[in-house]
Formats: C-alpha cells, structure tokens, sequence
C-alpha cells in the first residue's frame, strides 16, 4: 500500500500591529500549528506563528493581550544594546544623528557646547555623574524645542496643502515607550525628548506620525497611505530609530 505524505505548507507575512501606542511591526509565519505562538527574537523583532485558518484578527487581539510582555521584551533588548552614556570624558554622545566625542572639563560655570566633532562639557564638579547627565539633558531640552518646532513647520507646510489640519501644539518630553503621541482633539502633539539625539530625517517621520493621527485615528492602511505621502520611507525611518544608540 502506498503512503501519502502531507507536505507542511508554510506562508510568511509582514503585518503591524499598534500596542501600547507604539506601531510595531511583525513576522506571521502560516503553518500546520494548533495554536497562536509568539516570540521576540534577539533583534527585538517579533515573530508569530499560527494556525492557516485563524483569523488576523483573531491574532492580533492575542497580540494586544500579550502587549505588556511584548513591549518588556523590546525594551530589554533595546536597552541591552544601547549606549547609556554617563557622558565621560571620550565617552559617545548623539546630537542630530551625529556621534561626538565628549570632552570634559572642570570650570567655575556651567556650559555644554558643540565645536566640530566634540560635545564639550564644563562644570565645577565634573566627577559628580548625576549632575553631569541632568546638565546634559537640560542642554538636550534647550536644543530639541527651536529644532522639533522647525521640523513641524516643514512638515506642516506639505500637510496644510493637502489636508485641513490646525497646526498643532507641542510637547516634548521623555518617554520610555513612544517615540511621540497626539490628541487631535486637543490640537497637541506630543514628542519624545530622545528624539533630539535622532537624525532629523528620523525626527521628520515622527512629526509625520502624529500628523497623520489628525487624519486617520488609527494605523488602517488609510493611515500608512496618508504617512506614505509625506515619507515614503517610512519603514527605513522606522528602523533606524530601533536602533538609536542612546539611552537614559
């Protein structure tokens, strides 16, 4: 008698999915599984595995439960691999996509200033490494409002031609999770500090983000199309700021 072998069929494919009001994007691999499995590779990737007849739908509302697994995950990994600079002297500090080196000295005041490729940095008590990166963070503050505020007027300029959009206002703060967020009922856009450190082609994509929130609450494909308009790589944007070397 002749056996006959059932060939395991596989289809991969790339979705995204919005948790915890961050848009993540994700590998469905199709296959012969009983049940919906997930996993967060090294790269902080995700993958899931499930069922051919499950619904996305149905995946995705397991996804949502998982968020707070999912997001712990990411965020170890992402920290894991960043650069969380005490901002030592010939340590690494980030400004505009731009790596500098950090020069440190010992003055009677306080300055943090850029010359060529250094990030130089004068205190009285440069060995006190809390009060180190506090003045860091605070010449970050002072940087990123006149340069988050530029970004959104570019970006503005392009929308207004299209869409009806009040120009909104901004926030900036720090956020663990969110590259930035938006109430459009309110007409505010809020930006994550972090981003100063990102090129301002990465920082464009966020305001771009928000802004298509004016249009399209949700991340429907109506929304990626909106997005697309105004980035057309915003997938390459995406990623790049996965991988943004900085924390705190």
């Amino acid at each position: 008698m002749k056996r006959r072998y059932l060939r395991s069929v596989k289809r991969t494919e790339a979705h995204v999915v919005s948790i915890a009001g961050e848009t993540l994007v994700y590998t469905l691999e199709r296959k012969n599984v009983r049940n919906i499995n997930l996993r967060i590779r090294p790269d902080a990737s995700i993958y899931v595995s499930a069922p051919h007849r499950v619904p996305l739908a149905e995946i995705e509302d397991f996804m949502i439960s998982k968020g707070a697994f999912i997001m712990n995950a990411i965020d170890h990994i992402r920290d894991a691999r960043a650069d969380i600079s005490r901002y030592e002297d010939g340590n690494k500090a980030y400004f505009l996509g731009r790596p500098l080196e950090v020069k440190l000295s010992q003055g009677p005041r306080v300055n943090v200033s850029i010359d060529g490729d250094f990030l130089f940095i004068q205190m009285p008590e440069p060995t006190n490494v809390s009060a180190r990166i506090e003045l860091v963070k605070r010449w970050y503050s002072r940087q990123a409002r006149d340069i988050f505020i530029s970004a959104l007027h570019d970006v503005y300029d392009e929308f207004r031609c299209v869409y009806q959009v009040p120009f909104p206002h901004v926030t900036i703060r720090q956020m663990k999770s969110r590259w930035g967020s938006c109430r459009p009922d309110l007409g505010k856009i809020t930006l994550n500090l972090l981003l100063v450190t990102a090129s301002y082609e990465d920082l464009r994509y966020v305001v771009v983000h928000e802004l298509a929130h004016f249009i399209e609450g949700n991340h429907s494909e109506a929304f990626w199309d909106v997005v697309r308009q105004f980035e057309p790589n915003y997938k390459e944007r995406r990623q790049s700021l996965r991988k943004l070397p900085t924390r705190w």
